[in-house]
């Protein structure tokens, strides 16, 4: 295992046509095979402090870059899909997953801080997906919870992990230890 450069990842996904791992580490995503035995550079230029990561069946990354979703293509070319700073400052807490949806190319965020599920359409188009801050406390977040509910009328309780399934489902791992999946043409709690 490279020890070295495996201090501190935050996001990791793993590309099963080429058996290679992707992770971050402060301002780099790495690329590593599967036995981890050695890292490179996979992309840098551009990037402040990705985290997030998610794979499209292209092998192309998306990661959650600060404010701002950056596409890296197969070559390690990094662009904006969304600009820095496009999210709504006022909503938006904390990134802590992303989720690719294999369907259409829509982005999925989860952002516990704000109990809330953002999705980024293939336009880049930011919108809220699942969940609303009903009750703010020590103005950081919402309380945690989960409130049977329709889209953005569903309170999610502190929303961490994200997937997406083969079923056009988005799938969430709440921190409130509870688990749900909202499909992703109507969304139900």
């Amino acid at each position: 295992v490279c020890s070295s450069d495996l201090t501190y990842p935050s996001g990791i996904v793993y590309n099963s046509a080429t058996h290679t791992f992707y992770y971050t580490q402060q301002n780099v995503v790495w690329k590593t095979s599967k036995t981890m035995t050695t890292a490179t550079t996979f992309a840098s230029a551009g990037l402040t402090k990705p985290s997030c990561l998610a794979i499209d069946p292209s092998g192309n990354i998306y990661a959650y870059d600060v404010d701002h979703i950056v596409e890296i293509n197969t070559s390690g070319v990094a662009h904006n899909i969304t600009s820095p700073g496009s999210f709504p400052q006022q909503q938006l807490g904390d990134i802590f997953g992303l989720a690719y949806d294999t369907s259409d190319g829509n982005l999925y965020l989860s952002d516990p801080v704000s109990d809330m599920v953002w999705k980024v359409s293939t336009s880049g188009s930011i919108s809220a997906f699942a969940g609303e801050c009903f009750t703010p406390f020590n103005g950081t977040g919402c309380e945690g919870g989960e409130i049977p509910g329709t889209g953005t009328n569903a309170l999610i309780g502190i929303p961490e992990g994200i997937a997406y399934d083969s079923q056009d489902n988005v799938l969430l791992v709440a921190a409130d230890r509870k688990s749900t999946r909202l499909n992703s043409s109507h969304i139900t709690i």
